[in-house]
């Protein structure tokens, strides 16, 4: 695996939670329209459509969940992974930065600040932790 190809695999669980967020504005904006469907009562058979319109929001709302559900679980798989990469490291300082990255999502910037150090030298140390991964790995 090549230094690239790591920073990818520790980024997929980025990705992944932002899709995560996209299709839960999704699902409340299903929500929400459905709720302000009015069910209309008739004697006439066949009612007056709003219950098909109903049933229709409903599957829409359920399909919505279960794609929600399966991505959460594709996440739980890749932070797995994030989390044993990250493990492999034995500078408890390295860990620390990329957790910050790679799990908290945090800027660089963030970082750097955190750790009182220049956003050089955190980028530097960030290399030296990819560089520790891909060693464990040979």
């Amino acid at each position: 695996m090549t230094k690239d190809e790591l920073k990818k695999k520790l980024r997929s669980a980025f990705a992944i939670q932002k899709q995560i967020e996209a299709e839960y504005v999704e699902l409340q904006n299903l929500r929400d329209n459905a709720s302000r469907i009015t069910p209309a009562y008739s004697l006439a058979p066949g009612g007056s459509g709003t219950g098909q319109r109903i049933e229709n929001a409903m599957a829409k709302i359920v399909d919505a969940e279960n794609i929600i559900q399966s991505e959460m679980e594709i996440l739980m798989v890749a932070l797995g992974e994030i989390r044993a990469l990250i493990a492999t490291v034995d500078d408890p300082v390295l860990r620390l930065i990329l957790h910050k990255r790679y799990l908290c999502y945090q800027k660089w910037e963030q970082i750097a600040a955190d750790l009182n150090y220049t956003w050089v030298h955190t980028h530097r140390l960030h290399g030296k932790a990819l560089n520790a991964i891909l060693k464990k790995m040979l």
